[in-house]
């Protein structure tokens, strides 16, 4: 009995196991497949954005905003999910910082701009975002009361 049941608590750990691995593998799929598309979905986004307005009005610069709904939709339905977003809190998992800005206006490791979007499904990092980030914001050199005070102190630092 005892075997009978070491037996089956192996058979059921093999069968998650089995489980999980089948999910790595079609995520890690999806994933290859989407990262050789996602050039197509930014270049397709760039050219929507620079249409001239004049131009939105015709139908075939319609179509072409249909035809990016219609590829959001899809990677939506899929789970692929967007990081990187201005205002959001770096994070080295999902964004790529490409720069860094000393700003006082913003927290350190504030997101402020994207320059290239970043792709996820279910954890699994696609593309990370690739980022410009808010670093530490520059001291103000003051001089201290004894600086201040101190004549001879002054004039060896303006020397």
């Amino acid at each position: 009995m005892d075997q009978l049941r070491r037996t089956q608590a192996d058979f059921a750990n093999y069968r998650r196991r089995m489980g999980k691995e089948q999910v790595e593998g079609r995520i890690a799929a999806q994933s290859s497949l989407l990262y050789q598309m996602l050039p197509v979905l930014d270049d397709l986004e760039i050219a929507l954005r620079s249409a001239p307005t004049e131009m939105c009005p015709h139908s075939w610069v319609q179509g072409l905003f249909l035809v990016a709904r219609r590829l959001e939709s899809t990677l939506d339905q899929l789970g692929v999910q967007r990081v990187g977003a201005i205002g959001e809190q770096f994070n080295p998992r999902w964004h790529e910082a490409i720069a860094t800005e000393a700003r006082r206006d913003a927290p350190e490791g504030t997101i402020l701009d994207v320059h290239q979007q970043g792709y996820i499904i279910e954890d699994h990092v696609i593309r990370p975002a690739r980022v410009s980030v808010a670093g530490a914001s520059p001291q103000r050199e003051t001089p201290t009361e004894q600086e201040k005070t101190d004549p001879d102190n002054r004039q060896t630092q303006a020397e």
